[in-house]
């Protein structure tokens, strides 16, 4: 067994009534990902692997025109929530 301190490990900490699991700096710059970020998780039938995917980010220009798009219809999708 290869010791605990190798860098394919990761700890897992309590963190209030939660746990968390620990990336290195170099992880995380790797991947790409920041304090904050959401990620998608996948547990394994067997229990046994617990896969992450970066959840993608929604570009600040699509969301101006979801919002937009929301405020444009609001009467119709007040309309259709009670269909």
């Amino acid at each position: 067994m290869q010791e605990i301190n190798d860098k394919k490990y990761s700890k897992v900490f309590r963190a209030g009534n939660s746990l968390g699991l620990r990336l290195t700096k170099h992880d995380a710059k790797e991947l790409g990902l920041e304090a904050g970020d959401k990620l998608i998780k996948v547990i394994s039938d067997d229990k046994q692997t617990v896969t992450f995917k970066k959840k993608e980010k929604v570009s600040p220009s699509v969301s101006k025109l979801i919002d937009q798009g929301i405020k444009e219809n609001w009467e119709l999708l007040e309309w259709l929530k009670d269909k």
